[in-house]
């Protein structure tokens, strides 16, 4: 939940937003007849569990603070949504394991484009090791991750493949923004890394598939 009336989440398979108005005694009411979601597909089991998920909070009306989080209920109290603080590891242990692609790279305050044929990607391992393949070679090291978000980069070596001198370039400024790399947080199925001077947002490389998928025609 943010200031000035919006809520916003992760349903399983989707992001979903909406304002909402809320009144001094907790009692709240969405200012449309829903959520906005993204449009990503997923697995069956995952998209009814979403469905009944956004269905309950949509019935609920009242957002009781609490300490270690905030609860929403309905009129009657016979329903109860209680969120608690995820901490960062938390938050990021259901994307270990998954190939995640460089959607957004920013290095020294200048955003990066890598040409449209180049997919950068990371995977970040439970066993603490990290591997991926950059614009020409492939990689591997270490990482750890604290709850508050601490991110540090371990022993990186690389295949030592030469490739266009405008690739290479660019996999030096990756391997230098992702070993710099001091902060991690997660956005939905999105994974941030920053350091002082820039930032390396992934997601998984399912989404990407998913979100370029032409919309099916109508009978």
């Amino acid at each position: 939940m943010h200031s000035g009336g919006v809520i916003s989440g992760y349903s399983g398979v989707n992001e979903y937003f909406a304002n909402i108005i809320v009144a001094a005694d907790g009692g709240f009411s969405l200012e449309s007849s829903g959520f906005a979601l993204t449009r990503v597909t997923g697995e069956p089991q995952r998209v009814d569990a979403e469905a009944a998920f956004l269905n309950t909070l949509r019935g609920t009306v009242f957002i009781r603070p609490e300490s270690d989080g905030i609860a929403f209920e309905t009129a009657d109290r016979a329903v109860r949504l209680k969120f608690i603080r995820a901490t960062v590891t938390q938050a990021l242990s259901d994307l270990l394991n998954v190939e995640l692609s460089l959607r957004r790279f920013v290095s020294n305050g200048k955003e990066v484009a890598p040409p449209s044929n180049v997919i950068i990607t990371l995977t970040l391992r439970d066993s603490g090791q990290l591997s991926g393949r950059s614009a020409v070679n492939n990689y591997g090291g270490g990482y750890t991750a604290t709850p508050n978000g601490s991110f540090a980069v371990q022993g990186i070596i690389a295949s030592q493949m030469a490739g266009p001198p405008e690739l290479m370039a660019l996999e030096k400024t990756y391997f230098e923004a992702f070993s710099a790399v001091r902060r991690v947080s997660v956005k939905g199925d999105h994974v941030i890394l920053e350091n002082d001077t820039g930032s390396l947002e992934f997601a998984p490389v399912r989404s990407r598939v998913a979100s370029i998928r032409p919309p099916r025609k109508k009978n």
